[in-house]
């Protein structure tokens, strides 16, 4: 859930987030709170953290996200 926030949060045209459930939002931005500084310094450096279950996609999710932050700040 917090690789969809750091996403959106990188994602300066970013209109809308749809859930199917209101809780997964509520979720979201209570774990969005949690981390925000965290969060703030991933988007900066352009690094994707190292949390639990992302091993097998995160050099992939890690080019995405070095692309997304170069629209941001380049």
């Amino acid at each position: 859930m917090l690789m969809h926030a750091l996403f959106a949060l990188a994602e300066n045209e970013l209109e809308s987030i749809a859930t199917l459930f209101t809780t997964y939002f509520v979720d979201m931005i209570g774990y969005m709170e949690e981390e925000w500084n965290n969060l703030v310094t991933y988007i900066k450096t352009g690094e994707i953290p190292d949390w639990d279950g992302t091993d097998h996609v995160r050099e992939y999710v890690q080019v995405a996200f070095i692309h997304l932050v170069k629209t941001i700040f380049y």
